[in-house]
């Protein structure tokens, strides 16, 4: 299973991250170092071996030796919440290394960035428990080209080396246990600004997915510090050269336009990213260049900006590239002081998006197969467990005609009972599985059911109110609804301490609403922040699967403060 998570771990980075330079292998004169492009690179053997190509099929396959690919994952969800923050780059280089460093197995890290064209130096930017090493990266300071940070640079790839001899902190890496470094470059906008140093207490090689995921950290935190540029104005002539040099060289899509929608402006990755040159979008209109389906929604949006409702906007939405094809970008608009003009800052997220829709179908198939699974067991609960309790307490009653010794007479009553028992917890399981009334006789006595065999087995009082025109449901709908409910209920009865709750479910139009209210202690806030976050590692699995059931048929869920108490609300439509 782990390999599994993990080869489709580097498979992501790759659909997602193409690189530039293909996959090939970058050799060494006199050093065990070498380039990582990706998930294949070169390291050099010193002893009677010679060059030994490693690439991606076989680091995928090492990457079972130690990481841990959820970890990395929430490392890297993590960083991009840091990334997306309007932080300080400097802090948010420090908390991203105190995220990555224990998810990818590394005793320290550090950033350098570029001082002068061939100078690095330590910024103070540093995560571990090392003192020592934590002041020497603080005053170093890279020239010559020879250390690992200036070659990754020069490179501008992945680097990883095992003789840390030559570098000017070698005596404070040897005293913290340091046996090999990875350095990963950071780009803005294209361009070196600095490096991050990863230090390892191994000297093996790093895992190819701790590899790939440090080249993907390197790569967002990039981004930080581009954003960062035009604050500091380092190098950028004055005036309107200055703005013009940013708003030409900037990473990401920017385009001035009117509040009607008109395009007055679009730097080149603007233009990239739908497949024009950037003079050729000049004088068109956003409603040209965006999806049919999102055009009355950005219009408003320019409405609302420029009546002066929002101070800016974000969303997400499909835009026409030249050749017709539909691509995914995140959009923030923002008036432009003293004008009449806006600015839009666009970034590609399609390939986010189509993995997020990858991973949406298979949850979907995820649970259609959990839910075969149960109907399954339940059928096979019945049709054995269940039959076989049966003929036992059959032959139980035989024997209670027979003349039996008092103690035995006494041990057949007891097993009789406990046959009876089991029979009806067999019974109470299989329906739970998969309730029969439910395609029989349709939600609503399912449901009713489900309430009356809850309040018996836990003591919690549940009133049920269905609306008398609900009617049948699709049977996907049907089953999604009563999976709530029994979730909510579950999660009642372990955390909320109610002794009551109550249950709706009625229609509203073409809208079918359900609604679990308790009167318990309720959600902690920072809880509600997660799950509005829809951060589904931090709520558990219940809270997810209820949100995944309905999303799946384009519904949505609601987890509210009820004052006492928590509200739960799920609502979707009712035709399918």
């Amino acid at each position: 299973m782990k390999t599994l998570i993990e080869s489709t771990f580097l498979t992501l980075f790759r659909a997602l991250r193409p690189r530039i330079v293909p996959e090939n292998t970058f050799g060494c004169t006199k050093s065990a170092l070498a380039p990582l492009r990706g998930t294949a690179y070169l390291q050099r053997s010193v002893g009677p071996t010679s060059d030994q190509a490693i690439h991606s099929g076989d680091a995928t396959a090492e990457a079972s030796r130690g990481a841990d690919a959820d970890a990395l994952l929430w490392a890297l969800n993590g960083i991009s919440r840091i990334a997306a923050r309007e932080t300080g780059a400097l802090a948010a280089l420090r908390e991203a290394l105190a995220l990555f460093c224990p998810a990818g197995g590394f005793a320290a890290g550090d950033a350098l960035l570029l001082t002068s064209p061939s100078r690095l130096s330590g910024v103070g930017v540093f995560h571990g428990a090392q003192s020592g090493l934590r002041e020497a990266s603080a005053q170093v300071e890279l020239r010559g080209g020879q250390s690992l940070a200036e070659r990754a640079l020069e490179w501008k790839s992945a680097a990883w080396e095992a003789d840390l001899s030559g570098d000017p902190r070698a005596a404070a890496l040897e005293a913290a246990g340091i046996r090999s470094a990875v350095a990963c470059p950071l780009l803005a906008g294209g361009e070196v600004a600095g490096a991050l140093e990863l230090f390892s207490e191994s000297a093996q090689r790093p895992d190819a997915l701790v590899l790939a995921a440090a080249e993907e950290v390197a790569a967002r935190l990039g981004r930080v510090l581009e954003c960062a540029k035009p604050a500091s104005g380092a190098g950028l002539p004055p005036g309107e050269d200055r703005f013009r040099g940013i708003f030409e060289s900037a990473g990401v899509g920017l385009a001035l336009g009117t509040f009607d929608g008109g395009v007055v402006r679009a730097n080149r990755a603007y233009g990239e990213f739908l497949g024009y040159a950037a003079h050729e979008l000049a004088g068109r209109n956003v409603r040209e260049l965006v999806d049919a389906e999102h055009v009355a929604d950005t219009m408003q949006n320019l409405r609302e900006l420029q009546a002066g409702r929002v101070d800016r906007v974000d969303l997400e939405r499909q835009y026409v590239r030249r050749d017709g094809t539909r691509v995914w970008g995140r959009t923030t608009l923002t008036r432009l002081p003293d004008s009449d003009l806006i600015i839009a800052v666009v970034q590609d997220v399609d390939a986010r998006k189509r993995a997020e829709d990858a991973v949406r179908k298979l949850s979907g198939r995820f649970l259609h197969l959990q839910d075969e699974e149960r109907r399954r067991i339940a059928r096979s609960l019945h049709e054995s467990a269940a039959q076989s309790v049966a003929a036992l307490s059959m032959n139980l009653q035989r024997m209670e005609r027979m003349s039996l010794p008092p103690h035995a007479a006494e041990t057949l009553e007891d097993s009789l009972a406990l046959a009876t028992q089991t029979s009806r917890e067999i019974r109470t399981l299989s329906h739970l599985l998969h309730p029969p009334l439910l395609e029989e006789a349709g939600l609503p006595s399912s449901l009713r059911w489900l309430v009356q065999g809850f309040g018996q087995r836990s003591a919690v009082e549940v009133t049920l109110d269905i609306a008398d025109d609900l009617g049948r449901l699709h049977t996907e709908l049907e089953i999604t609804l009563f999976r709530i409910v029994q979730e909510s209920l579950t999660n009642v009865h372990r955390h909320s301490g109610s002794q009551s709750a109550s249950v709706w479910l009625r229609r509203n139009g073409l809208e079918v609403v359900l609604e679990i209210a308790d009167q318990g202690i309720g959600i902690p806030e920072e809880m509600l922040e997660r799950v509005r976050s829809q951060s589904s590692a931090a709520v558990g699995v219940g809270i997810a699967g209820m949100r995944e059931r309905l999303s799946q048929l384009g519904g949505t869920l609601e987890i509210l403060p009820a004052n006492p108490g928590t509200l739960v609300r799920a609502s979707i439509r009712s035709e399918l």
